[in-house]
């Protein structure tokens, strides 16, 4: 995850399922670090399910404002679209390799989307004039 403070201790607990890093459970990391984590672990069980064909998780992910929740420096902003450009890696994968079988979907909230990864996806912008209910009225925008 190239976390700058990460010493090189992460495992899975045995008892409640959820990563140790460091020595620590998610809950007790900061908020952006946090964000990173459970995000990360997420990705990760989406591509182990996928990649071995096992388990009885859904094959659907869904991350609501990565950025907003890790933040919005340099080294946030690039773990950040390294975990797009995984999801990107990981279907290019699959697709060279003719694997068909297990789709999944993921779903991403973003109002900060990498430009390198928008190039890669598929996106549905939304905002006043393109809502996501079609001739919803907003009630903030000015009368004529």
């Amino acid at each position: 995850m190239d976390l700058p403070w990460y010493a090189g201790d992460a495992r899975i607990d045995r008892d409640t399922y959820l990563p140790i890093v460091d020595g620590q459970g998610v809950d007790r990391h900061g908020g952006g670090t946090r964000a990173a984590l459970t995000g990360r672990y997420h990705v990760s069980l989406l591509r182990y399910l996928l990649t071995n064909r096992v388990g009885d998780l859904p094959a659907f992910l869904m991350i609501d404002s990565p950025t907003k929740n890790i933040g919005s420096n340099t080294w946030e902003s690039r773990f950040a679209q390294r975990i797009y450009s995984s999801f990107v890696g990981f279907t290019t994968v699959r697709t060279c390799a003719g694997i068909t079988t297990a789709p999944f979907q993921v779903l991403v909230a973003d109002n900060d989307l990498p430009k390198p990864v928008r190039d890669h996806v598929l996106v549905h912008d939304f905002d006043h004039d393109r809502p996501l209910i079609p001739g919803l009225r907003n009630p903030h925008a000015a009368q004529e």
